[in-house]
């Protein structure tokens, strides 16, 4: 099972955004979370997506790229900056970012910064699991058997689910639980969940069963404790309106 690194493109350039999108496509190992036109948009991203890396632009209206690294400041998220602009490649690395690509870059160039990000990120994920005692097989497994559990047991209806309640449930240890799915998913909790829930709300809406039944009730029923984060998860992952999803 190949652990996906998620990530988010940031740019105000179309063009670039797709060479970006186009070259995350071609590997297995990545995913990506979200295309942003500048920094307000990152900032908005970040508050609902667990992301691992941001290919980031440098020449943005408003807020460039080299501030918002500054305003991140906290290093959880890892930085490749895009740019056509070499003049900032001393002071970006002062700021550790970890690679620095020159556009136009090839697809070969984009990988040997991805086998950077990929390097670091499973030294620090190493470096924060330690001490757990639970290696990557066991972790893969639990993994496994949680989202068995999830199936079965329909959990994800409860829209009030907590990490410690599953943990419970399910006889485990809350530590090893929450790392399997940070380290397997690459997702917080919640968002795990939120898949879940996402998926019975598109079964219920395409089931004529549940024709009668109105977006918000089918949102609730699902799982959602909030009809406009359900519409908004919807639109953002299926790229439609549950309105419009259900009539097509």
């Amino acid at each position: 099972m190949t652990t996906k690194i998620k990530c988010i493109v940031v740019d105000d350039e179309e063009y670039a955004t797709d060479v970006v999108k186009n070259y995350i496509s071609q590997r297995e190992d990545l995913e990506l979370l979200a295309t942003c036109l500048n920094v307000f948009q990152l900032l908005d991203a970040l508050e609902s997506e667990q992301a691992d890396l941001i290919f980031l632009d440098i020449q943005m209206p408003q807020i460039d790229g080299m501030q918002a690294i500054k305003m991140l400041g906290d290093g959880k998220r890892k930085i490749i900056l895009t740019t056509a602009f070499q003049e900032y490649a001393l002071e970006a690395f002062d700021l550790n970012v970890i690679d620095y690509l020159l556009k136009p870059f090839s697809y070969e160039r984009f990988e040997k910064a991805v086998e950077k990000a990929k390097l670091l990120l499973s030294k620090v994920e190493t470096i924060k699991y330690a001490k757990s005692g639970l290696s990557q097989e066991e972790s893969q497994q639990l993994f496994a058997n949680v989202k068995a559990y999830i199936h079965e047991h329909k959990s994800y209806l409860n829209s009030e689910l907590r990490l410690d309640d599953l943990a419970k449930q399910m006889q485990i240890n809350r530590n090893h639980l929450s790392q399997a799915i940070n380290t397997q998913a690459r997702q917080t909790f919640w968002n795990f969940l939120n898949q879940f829930r996402l998926d019975e709300a598109k079964n219920r809406l395409r089931n004529s069963k549940y024709r009668h039944f109105t977006i918000e009730a089918i949102a609730l029923d699902s799982g959602f404790n909030s009809v406009s984060g359900f519409n908004a998860i919807f639109k953002k992952t299926v790229g439609v309106t549950p309105s419009e999803f259900r009539t097509t």
